[in-house]
């Protein structure tokens, strides 16, 4: 859940690669119309203040998905915010928010792994993200203020960032591209896709149960201005699953 400030592409990425699994979740389209009535996609909704107000709440996710096997898997996201402003890579007054992400199969745990990521808000700015290990550590080398405003149909450049085996930042794991677009998707809510990309993994990143792969985090965003996620797909090793 990327990654991306929310939910954080490489939480969910280490264990996957651990589990030798890869997910790919996507948002339900919208209804069809009737021969008398046309339906009308919402077409623009918040968008940093819808983000602000998704990474300062707690947030508890469940999908599901079956393979080509027929076995069943389930994904569970907690998001828990912290209970205040905390510092991150010499950086005061920082939000931090923690993704814990437990993966079964068929009834049974095969993977679990708890990330905390860091941003400034108002606009959000993505600082890095750290997992409960300390192992890998990244940090955001560029990021592009997400718009006030989202616009079905349009795109842009979310962040960039280095992944490092530790706090240290000696040893590089791997580097991470992401862009956004933003998707006209039903009356209620629009689509905000955060694409990731991550590259380049080194042995060390390897060791650190990283590796090349990439990932679509999508949230449905309401006129209100109200975020939940909807989707996140990943690529891991050419293998999907498709939980929804």
């Amino acid at each position: 859940m990327s990654v991306p400030f929310v939910p954080g592409p490489w939480s969910t990425l280490r264990l996957l690669s651990a589990c030798g699994v890869v997910l790919v979740l996507s948002a339900c389209g919208s209804g069809g119309d009737s021969s008398t009535m046309v339906v009308v996609n919402l077409a623009s909704a918040p968008g940093d203040a819808a983000m602000a107000a998704y990474v300062q709440a707690a947030h508890q996710v469940m999908l599901s998905a079956k393979d080509s096997m027929n076995n069943h898997y389930t994904f569970q996201l907690d998001q828990v915010p912290g209970s205040s402003t905390t510092t991150f890579n010499g950086m005061a007054n920082v939000y931090s928010l923690t993704d814990t992400v437990t993966l079964s199969q068929n009834g049974t745990v095969i993977g679990n792994s708890a990330d905390t990521s860091y941003a400034l808000l108002n606009p959000v700015m993505p600082l890095g993200k750290v997992n409960s290990t300390g192992i890998p550590y990244a940090l955001v080398t560029s990021s592009t203020p997400i718009p006030g405003t989202l616009t079905a149909g349009s795109t842009g450049s979310f962040d960039n960032q280095t992944y490092y085996h530790d706090s240290t930042q000696t040893v590089i794991d791997a580097l991470e591209s992401s862009t956004f677009t933003v998707t006209a998707s039903s009356p209620t809510y629009l689509l905000y896709c955060i694409q990731s990309v991550i590259s380049g993994t080194t042995a060390q990143g390897t060791a650190d149960g990283m590796g090349d792969s990439a990932e679509t985090d999508c949230y449905a965003v309401t006129a209100a201005g109200v975020a939940t996620v909807k989707s996140v797909s990943i690529t891991v090793a050419g293998g999907t699953l498709k939980f929804e």
